[in-house]
């Protein structure tokens, strides 16, 4: 009996050290748990409060609004990206939207040259939609390439927003109002400019804003 007693000593003490080493490993890895979540917690603390310094320290993007000015005539173009459609196939759209108010605004003060002396025109442009849609030349049966291309089509008419303020030389109120331009018919239409020529529709349809004008 004594010798049974003893011999099953030696696994009960072997038993206990393995509950022991078990009871630690949990400890250890509750300890790691709790750990990881602090970390994680700081962390992510660290994260949020960084990006709402960022956010509070970034100003905020200011529109794109420009002011072309030759001769007798003032145009302030809205911002770009806000604009119906003013992309291009080949450049940035930035660029092409620089390009395209010079040179709408250098037609308008040919147009306008002919007011009589001190007479100034000043313009708000508030969105501006070229005649045609930039697609894929695939799209429009043209090949079989992605590469992009203004395709001109009736249903995509030039439309144009804008007020505006004539004045004489004291600075004085002739006319004014606001106006929101659409050539229905813009590819039948009489129009004097060469095939080649640059915003074509959009100047013809600028020549009769300001004819009528002039008649009005």
């Amino acid at each position: 009996m004594r010798q049974h007693f003893l011999a099953n000593l030696p696994a009960r003490k072997s038993h206990g050290s393995f509950n022991s080493a078990i009871a630690c490993t949990f400890d250890l890895v509750s300890m790691a748990s709790r750990f990881t979540k602090y970390i994680l917690g700081i962390t992510l603390f660290t994260l949020v409060t960084t990006a709402s310094a960022f956010a509070e320290n970034t100003p905020e993007e200011k529109p794109n609004v420009q002011t072309i000015t030759v001769d007798n005539v003032s145009v302030v173009w809205g911002d770009y990206r806000d604009f119906t459609d003013i992309r291009s196939p080949n450049s940035s759209t930035k660029r092409f939207a620089n390009h395209t108010f010079n040179r709408l605004t250098k037609y308008l003060a040919k147009l306008a040259s002919d007011l009589p002396d001190g007479q100034r025109l000043q313009l708000s442009v508030t969105n501006l939609d070229l005649a045609g849609r930039v697609l894929p030349l695939s799209f429009a049966g043209l090949g079989n390439n992605m590469s992009e291309q203004r395709i001109i089509k009736r249903i995509d008419i030039p439309r144009m927003s804008f007020t505006y303020t004539l004045v004489d030389a004291s600075g004085a109120t002739l006319k004014q109002g606001e106006v929101n331009l659409k050539d229905m018919n813009f590819m039948e239409r009489h129009n004097p400019f060469f095939r080649s020529e640059s915003l074509k529709y959009e100047k013809n349809m600028l020549r009769e804003w300001f004819v009528d004008l002039n008649h009005s």
